[in-house]
């Protein structure tokens, strides 16, 4: 065990967040002239030793080789869970990230928990545990196919209700395409928001389309002024797939496969069968089948 002091929130980022402009400009907006608040995990996380809140004690304990750790997450002298890291990389970013956090607008915080064992486009698992009235968890990135290192979760308060959604990358379609293998892979960024009827986070980009489909119009005017051309390059398949993947999460999936139907001209790989192909991985997955009540 590496001891260390209990971890104290510093304010800097909110002050970093009132005084920076919007990165993600109108369309993150809610109301005129206000910002988003935003964060990463990594601005607010404890990143070894003990993280104590209220009768709550977190502990990370790391093989002295440190290729493996684990978290154990105690009330009093209860053991609620315990995770382990047993393929522990931190090329990235530390392999292991803990926080409490008020993310649901109410008095107490919960728990959020991070683990990346390793590679730039995989393997980000992220829990997240209300603590009161009782210990259960409100997401999970396994459940959802979700945990892009590269990126990692962002946590942000797009309708400004005091509740914060949270943002990560799917994964149901990297590798599944010809020609977009590894990096290329599509990897649409996924909005979760915290249901209290459901009592957990649920994907939402089509409750935000206008945060989801923030850069689209920009990729669309690009694809119409090539849709004449036998385009040969892994960059316009890629915006392709941006394009169509984020609008069909965004709610709007006729309006996706019309746009992709009228525009389409990539040389190596036919309609008909990227189509087949997208369509496969998107009946396979489970945030599609929320958006669309599957």
């Amino acid at each position: 065990m590496i001891p260390v002091g209990q971890f104290i929130v510093a304010p800097l980022w909110v002050l970093c967040l009132l005084a920076a402009p919007d990165p993600l400009g109108s369309h993150a907006r809610a109301r005129e002239g206000t910002a988003t608040p935003r964060f990463r995990l990594e601005d607010i996380s404890s990143r070894s030793g003990n993280l104590v809140y209220k009768d709550h004690r977190v502990s990370i304990s790391i093989k002295p080789d440190e290729s493996e750790s684990s978290i154990t997450v105690k009330r009093g002298k209860r053991t609620l869970v315990r995770l382990h890291n047993r393929h522990r990389i931190s090329w990235l970013r530390y392999p292991e990230q803990v926080a409490f956090f008020p993310l649901l607008g109410k008095k107490t915080k919960q728990l959020i928990v991070a683990l990346d064992s390793g590679g730039a486009h995989c393997c980000l698992s992220v829990t997240i545990y209300d603590l009161f009235p009782r210990f259960r968890v409100i997401y999970d990135s396994a459940k959802w196919n979700v945990g892009e290192t590269w990126n990692g979760v962002r946590f942000l308060d797009i309708n400004r209700d005091g509740v914060f959604e949270l943002e990560d990358d799917l994964l149901a379609f990297a590798g599944g395409f010809d020609r977009l293998e590894g990096v290329s892979s599509p990897r649409v960024p996924m909005v979760f928001r915290y249901s209290p009827l459901v009592g957990a986070y649920r994907p939402a980009n089509h409750l935000f389309p206008a945060y989801a489909l923030r850069g689209v119009d920009e990729e669309r005017r690009t694809l119409r002024a090539l849709k004449r051309t036998r385009n040969e390059t892994i960059e316009y398949l890629m915006d392709t797939m941006d394009v169509l993947l984020r609008t069909i999460y965004a709610g709007r999936e006729r309006a996706a496969w019309s746009f992709f139907n009228a525009t389409y001209s990539y040389r190596f790989l036919s309609r008909a069968r990227l189509k087949r192909d997208v369509r496969r991985l998107l009946i396979k997955d489970q945030a599609y089948r929320i958006v669309y009540d599957y």
